[in-house]
C-alpha cells in the first residue's frame, strides 16, 4: 500500500481539468452510487489523457481519475504489464427490427368517434381530477398520437375523476372522409 506522502502531486495540467469546478465527492462515490456523473465530467475534460496517465502510475489511488474507476485502472495496468490478455470487446447488440407503434384504446376510441362527426364523447376516464386536462393538452400539442383531422379535446370533472372528451369537426364537405394516420 502506498503512503499518502509517497503519492506525487498531479502536475500543472490539473488546474485545467474540468473537475476543478465540480464537488470532489462526485469523483469518490460510495458503494452502490453511480460513477457515471464523474465519468461524464471526464469525457469533456481537456486534460483527461494526462489525468489518466497520472492515475495509472499510482496503484493505490482511489476514485475516478481520467475517466476510469479503480477496477478499470487495475485492468489496464495488468494488460499493459502483459499479465492478462486484453479482454475481447463486448458483443454487438442484436439487430432489432423497428418497432411498430401499437395503438392503444384511446386511439381506437378516437377512430370510432371520427365516424360520428360533430359528436362529443368521453373517450377516456382518469381517477385524478386534473389528469384528463393534461392528456387533452398533450393531444392538442401532437405529443400523443391521434387520428389525423380537426379534433377538439377537453377535460370535464366526471365520476370523482376526470373524463377526456373529444369531438371530430371536419371542414364542410369533408364528412365521411376520415384519414387515419398510421
Amino acid at each position: 500500500m502506498t503512503c499518502i506522502e509517497q503519492v506525487p502531486f498531479p502536475g500543472p495540467w490539473r488546474q485545467s481539468g474540468a473537475c476543478v469546478v465540480v464537488a470532489t465527492e462526485v469523483f469518490f462515490p460510495g458503494r452502490g452510487h453511480s460513477v457515471e456523473p464523474a465519468k461524464a465530467v471526464c469525457r469533456v475534460c481537456p486534460v483527461m489523457a494526462e489525468c489518466r496517465d497520472y492515475a495509472l502510475g499510482i496503484s493505490d489511488l482511489k476514485g475516478i481519475w481520467g475517466g476510469l474507476a479503480e477496477e478499470e485502472r487495475q485492468r489496464l495496468r495488468r494488460q499493459r504489464d502483459g499479465a492478462v490478455a486484453p479482454s475481447p470487446p463486448p458483443p454487438a447488440p442484436p439487430a432489432t427490427r423497428p418497432r411498430r407503434r401499437r395503438r392503444g384504446p384511446l386511439y381506437r376510441a378516437l377512430v370510432e368517434l371520427s365516424a360520428s362527426p360533430e359528436r362529443w364523447a368521453r373517450v377516456a376516464w382518469y381517477p385524478g381530477i386534473h389528469t384528463a386536462g393534461g392528456m387533452a393538452a398533450r393531444l392538442r400539442a401532437g405529443m400523443v398520437a391521434a387520428p389525423k383531422g380537426p379534433w377538439q379535446f377537453e377535460a370535464r370533472a366526471d365520476d370523482g375523476g376526470s373524463g377526456l372528451w373529444a369531438r371530430y369537426v371536419p371542414a364542410r364537405g369533408d364528412e365521411g372522409s376520415t384519414e387515419i394516420a398510421s
